[in-house]
């Protein structure tokens, strides 16, 4: 299983995300979700929390990774053009959320 994959079923079991669609492209994803918590920036923020940690640890432990060291490279130089980042940055910090509602009032956010 991919690490996204595994980081959707870590959401789903321990954050309350309901997925209802999700798509995974080379340089970004889509979701189709709902918070059963009320709070789906929260639940983004600890979904990109995970997979960004089990990425860079499974690019530092793979020693067949011919582009580990410009991996690290790469993401360590953007983490420090951001204050808040202690050393790696693997996401993007800016999101692009569209509110989704069924034809019950039910809403759903879209990321």
């Amino acid at each position: 299983m991919s690490i996204l994959a595994e980081s959707v079923d870590y959401c789903r079991k321990h954050k309350g995300m309901e997925v209802y669609a999700y798509c995974f492209m080379p340089s970004h994803l889509h979701f189709v979700f709902r918070s059963s918590n009320g709070d789906p920036s929260g639940l983004l923020r600890d979904f990109k929390k995970h997979t960004s940690k089990k990425i860079i640890q499974t690019i530092e432990e793979n020693s067949q990774e011919s582009r580990k060291e410009w991996l690290l490279w790469m993401l360590e130089k953007a983490g420090k053009e951001k204050e808040n980042i202690n050393k790696y940055q693997f996401w993007q910090h800016h999101n692009q959320p569209i509110e989704l509602w069924t034809n019950k009032g039910t809403q759903m956010a879209r990321i």
